[in-house]
């Protein structure tokens, strides 16, 4: 669950059309605010709440489940936030021919450097 939304926060501040260069860039000015985020993730475990957990016999009340579930699962995320741009910074290396390996014009190293910048300022941000 917190890898797909991770996933989604993060294609949010990375433009892989962008115009100049290599065709990606980095927006952070399009990442949402912390209430934002906040309100996607409880929304989140509330559909999964209602769907799954709810149905269970033994089964606490969304008051209780989200105040224990919420900050571990935010905590999730950013974590999976990091492993995503990590992952995808490493991919974007691993797929280049061996003609493309020392030649910094493909596309390949914007997008690498533009989830390497993201990884080390969510990492900062969040002490990670």
């Amino acid at each position: 669950m917190a890898h797909d939304l991770a996933n989604y926060l993060n294609e949010m501040v990375l433009d892989n059309s962008y115009p100049c260069g290599n065709g990606v860039a980095l927006f952070m000015e399009n990442e949402p605010q912390d209430c934002e985020i906040k309100a996607l993730l409880t929304r989140y475990l509330r559909r999964y709440y209602e769907t799954v957990l709810s149905k269970e016999k033994e089964c606490e009340s969304w008051d209780l489940y989200i105040e224990k579930a919420l900050p571990q699962f935010e905590l999730q995320v950013r974590k999976c936030r990091l492993l995503s741009s990590f992952y995808w910074a490493v991919w974007s290396f691993k797929i280049l021919s061996k003609d493309q390996v020392c030649n910094d014009s493909v596309f390949n190293y914007d997008y690498a450097n533009t989830h390497i910048k993201l990884f080390s300022k969510m990492r900062k941000e969040w002490s990670l």
